[in-house]
């Protein structure tokens, strides 16, 4: 017997600037920042089940408060809220009950296109697309600026050689989805630490909460206390200013959370 077609994705890109979208901006707004990982979750089980779209139900529903903590009323009225100012298709999410956008289907096409894999065609029915021909064009496009950043990327690793003490940019990998997921979803925790520390220099706060993420295990952020946050920050400018931050940093961390155990 044949095998069955694989239909989703393993990764997906997602833009640097994600969470400077106005749509994302305007459900951040409404919802607080556990709307971002709602949306982000959102979007890897699009893209993970079928590439390009999602049918929402009360199960879907329990599924995602169940992953990011929170209840299934905020998630619903956060799905709405995206169909209501155009984060997901508003038309098909009605007549269809689906999740997807032009966005994400063109994201899909030029991951599938990029990489000659072999999947099932866009429903006609779901289809986002004029004609063959845009979805074409669309490919083409995808190609090129695919093309067109591995270059930019190239040039950039070249400049970047002599300089290690630069944080490396987050790329479009699997692996660096999921620190991104990581990330978002700790946000809400450390909104008052951030506050506390860093004030209305959010900037500053996203610099260090960042250097975190690069620096420590998935596990050690989950269980990072407050008084572990606000002890680093003290080191931050020497981290910054040595040859390899995130290995400055995590030396940091490990002497603090030795005498952290010691107290214990």
């Amino acid at each position: 017997m044949a095998r069955l077609i694989k239909q989703g994705l393993n990764y997906f890109p997602l833009n640097v600037d994600f969470l400077e979208d106005i749509k994302v901006r305007k459900i951040k707004k409404s919802f607080g920042a556990n709307s971002i990982s709602v949306l982000v979750c959102l979007l890897c089980n699009i893209y993970r089940e079928t590439g390009y779209y999602i049918g929402w139900s009360d199960d879907n529903a329990f599924l995602i408060s169940e992953t990011i903590g929170v209840n299934e009323g905020a998630v619903n009225e956060i799905v709405n809220k995206a169909v209501q100012i155009g984060f997901f298709d508003e038309e098909l999410y009605k007549k269809y009950k689906i999740l997807t956008s032009r966005g994400i289907q063109n994201r899909y096409l030029m991951v599938v296109n990029s990489s000659k894999l072999k999947r099932d065609e866009i429903d006609a029915r779901f289809k986002l697309f004029e004609s063959s021909e845009e979805i074409a064009e669309s490919s083409e496009e995808s190609e090129k600026n695919s093309e067109e950043s591995t270059q930019r990327k190239e040039k950039k690793r070249k400049e970047d050689e002599e300089e290690v003490n630069n944080i490396d940019t987050i790329t479009t990998t699997w692996e660096a989805e999921c620190r991104m997921y990581t990330l978002v979803s700790n946000l809400n925790r450390w909104e008052s630490w951030r506050k506390n520390h860093f004030g209305s220099d959010k900037k500053r706060a996203d610099e260090y909460n960042e250097l975190i993420i690069r620096s420590l295990s998935e596990s050690e952020i989950e269980n990072l206390t407050e008084y572990e946050y606000s002890q680093l920050i003290s080191k931050l400018f020497l981290a910054e200013k040595s040859n390899n931050p995130v290995n400055y940093f995590r030396r940091c961390y490990d002497e603090l959370h030795c005498q952290v155990l010691e107290v214990i």
